[in-house]
């Protein structure tokens, strides 16, 4: 219950992250053919790459600001529609940019654009689906929905 002289505007946040690492790996190439010998094309593979190990575990962090910004910048652009309760289409955005390696994406609903919203997905330009929240907002006036999606580097273990 709310005094009658108050408004009260809904700003659901959704917040999620995309982790990444990076692991570089040696391998180096067996040739299984050498010239001036005898051979029959195609018994074996013409060469073999032979893993010779990790040169960079993925729990040494390498990944700069710039490539996690790159990331962030990248999601951003990706998402071209928002599907709510698999209904209503959202195309038009307050803010879809990157910043500080956080995609930040935001768009308002009219009052009356839904009752309560219970699914949010955020779609790219063919439809496909990129994140699913299912989610419970009630909507008795307009809203402002923001979604955070942080671009970190993670430390990996085993």
């Amino acid at each position: 219950m709310k005094p009658a002289n108050i408004v009260y505007i809904n700003r659901p946040l959704i917040e999620m992250g995309i982790a990444v690492s990076e692991e570089i790996r040696h391998s180096g190439i067996n040739y299984q053919y050498q010239l001036g010998t005898r051979w029959v094309l195609g018994k074996n593979p013409f060469a073999q790459f032979e893993n010779l190990g990790v040169i960079k575990m993925a729990e040494t962090k390498s990944i700069k600001p710039l490539f996690l910004n790159d990331l962030a910048n990248f999601t951003a652009d990706d998402v071209a529609t928002v599907l709510i309760n698999d209904s209503l289409v959202v195309t038009d955005f307050d803010l879809k940019a990157a910043a500080d390696s956080v995609a930040n994406i935001e768009y308002s609903l009219p009052i009356g654009a839904a009752d309560v919203i219970t699914d949010i997905k955020l779609r790219k330009a063919d439809a496909s689906v990129l994140t699913e929240s299912v989610v419970y907002v009630p909507l008795t006036t307009g809203a402002v929905i923001k979604h955070k999606i942080p671009i970190k580097e993670v430390v990996v273990n085993g």
